[in-house]
């Protein structure tokens, strides 16, 4: 039990290595926020659009439809 406890103790930290962190965090944030980011458009023609809504809608329609079996199934197992 006390090596479990001590395991999961959690460090303690002094505020000068809080500031120091916080200063460090601040630094990367700003680096970051000042690069562009490389905008890439991708371009699909209606045919390979509307497979996607087919390809999707078919999906919808397998998870509906086996949820709706599980549904009567469990109605008549706990009826």
């Amino acid at each position: 039990m006390h090596a479990r406890a001590a395991s999961s103790r959690t460090q303690q930290f002094s505020e000068t290595d809080v500031i120091a962190a916080n200063q460090i965090a601040g630094a990367g944030v700003a680096a970051v926020g000042k690069r562009k980011q490389a905008v890439r458009q991708i371009y699909l023609t209606r045919e390979q659009e509307y497979a996607f809504i087919r390809a999707d809608m078919r999906r919808l329609l397998l998870t509906a439809g086996g949820l709706f079996v599980l549904m009567i199934a469990l109605l008549f197992l706990l009826d």
